[in-house]
């Protein structure tokens, strides 16, 4: 007899004792996860996730509920605290409309010094890319080294790629530039252009 049949022999008898095992090809086909084309099934999705630990610490999910005329897309690392919310709003709207713009963290549990894990980011990048397949905005704003976890590029600050359908920028985080206002002048042009952009495009 070979290996292979002792080997399927022994996990058998293992299994009439009440051991358990996991089956290769199940735990393969488990990692195919196919996530809904619907912002509505998608929140429902995000909403009873459990996939990693930080679900233990909260039930509040970060869901986007607007998916008409988006035409701007915000990538944050977590929900903003009021501070935080109201200092990037001091900081675009002045070009954005809000009406136009979707704030999406990249970690769907509304946590605050809770550490988070690669395998977290791992796992709620899937419902990032998802969400921005959804709303197909013109433009991408990476506040942080977020979007490594979305593109598998290096970027300089302010640097543009393309990304699908949008054009994606790198900036600072929000606490970076919370303790430095004054990087806040570097991206006056880059805003203006972008405003003029959507502008021509969408003659807003």
């Amino acid at each position: 007899m070979n290996t292979k049949n002792n080997l399927l022999l022994e996990l058998q008898a293992l299994k009439l004792f009440g051991y358990k095992y996991i089956n290769k090809s199940k735990q393969i086909k488990s990692k195919n996860i196919i996530l809904p084309n619907t912002l509505e099934e998608l929140n429902n999705r995000i909403k009873y996730c459990n996939l990693c630990e930080l679900s233990n610490f909260t039930k509040q999910k970060s869901l986007q509920k607007n998916d008409k005329n988006i035409k701007l897309v915000i990538l944050v690392e977590k929900k903003l605290d009021e501070k935080k919310y109201n200092n990037l709003m001091t900081l675009i709207k002045k070009y954005f409309n809000k009406n136009d713009i979707a704030i999406l963290s990249l970690i769907k549990c509304n946590i605050n010094n809770t550490n988070i894990n690669n395998k977290s980011y791992e796992i709620c990048k899937d419902y990032t890319i998802k969400e921005i397949e959804i709303l197909n905005p013109r433009f991408i704003l990476s506040f942080g080294k977020i979007y490594k976890y979305i593109i598998n590029e290096s970027l300089n600050i302010t640097e543009k790629i393309r990304y699908n359908n949008s054009y994606m920028y790198y900036l600072n985080d929000l606490d970076y530039i919370q303790r430095n206002p004054s990087c806040i002048e570097n991206y006056t042009n880059l805003f203006r252009k972008i405003k003029n952009e959507m502008e021509k495009e969408w003659d807003i």
